[in-house]
């Protein structure tokens, strides 16, 4: 592709604009018009095609012939064997989230059951245990739309949900916050969906009234941070909010807020209909 600059003379700054424009796109796209086309779906351009990042270049992974602590599985076979130790002998479902363990005398750890667990060592450490696999399972799923990380991740999700936090709604907050977030970047796009309520539905297995609701109530909150304070703090739960925010406005009547505390969510769903 030829550019050629404006012509000396000429009247009118769109037609410099327009060359400045070509210049930038081509800076952000390269020479090669398949770049821009794969980067929109998280790819890199090379040869014609378009390819994941972590295989760019053909890098060629050394297997360690010659280190004498090698193990002949390869990584995938030993992210598969950690998964399966994780999962199935520190989480169970009393403690859906990663804890220490003490197995029974003579029991081999790495064939243990929590049918083999003599102690959990439940302590200030699970919160961080946990979000590492959790962030573990999310990137699987994402790289393998493997089914079985996805619902690993659930039920860490829900331990952490409720039980590390001590806080019920708190990570219902939190993640109003990034759905927000997610919104105004149009993270949605570099995925493949054309709203963030379609990639709620798709992705996170969200009902489009669901992923509506929660998407009225993150911009909602916006502007009623009394509200949005006491979310934060696990004073109000995910109900309350969702009735609160369809009746309240940029100054929340201090009565529905002190009511609020006191009531369950169907009782503020009542009175929001009432009001």
């Amino acid at each position: 592709m030829e550019l050629r600059p404006p012509r000396a003379g000429r009247s009118g700054g769109q037609d410099e604009e327009r060359y400045l424009g070509a210049l930038i796109a081509l800076a952000a796209c390269g020479s090669e018009p398949e770049v821009c086309e794969c980067e929109a779906e998280g790819k890199l351009g090379e040869a014609g095609a378009c390819v994941d990042p972590w295989m760019y270049g053909s890098p060629v992974w050394s297997r360690c012939e010659v280190e004498p602590r090698a193990t002949p599985e390869s990584r995938a076979m030993t992210a598969a064997a950690y998964d399966a130790r994780v999962l199935g002998l520190h989480a169970r479902p009393e403690t859906p989230w990663v804890v220490d363990v003490v197995t029974k005398p003579g029991v081999d750890p790495e064939i243990a059951t929590i049918a083999d667990v003599d102690a959990w060592w439940s302590g200030e450490n699970d919160g961080l245990f946990s979000a590492r696999v959790m962030a573990a399972e999310a990137y699987r799923f994402a790289v393998t739309r493997d089914p079985a990380a996805r619902t690993a991740l659930a039920t860490l999700l829900r331990g952490g949900r409720m039980d590390i936090t001590g806080v019920p709604g708190r990570l219902d907050a939190r993640e109003l916050d990034l759905l927000l977030e997610a919104e105004e970047t149009r993270l949605f796009r570099r995925l493949g969906h054309p709203t963030m309520a379609a990639y709620m539905v798709a992705e996170l297995e969200c009902s489009r009234h669901t992923a509506n609701e929660k998407l009225r109530a993150a911009h909602e909150l916006i502007d009623l941070p009394a509200i949005a304070g006491g979310f934060r703090a696990g004073a109000l739960i995910w109900t309350k909010v969702r009735e609160l925010t369809r009746v309240a406005t940029a100054e929340p009547r201090r009565n529905g807020w002190m009511r609020s505390r006191v009531s369950t969510g169907c009782a503020c769903s009542r009175w929001s209909r009432a009001s």
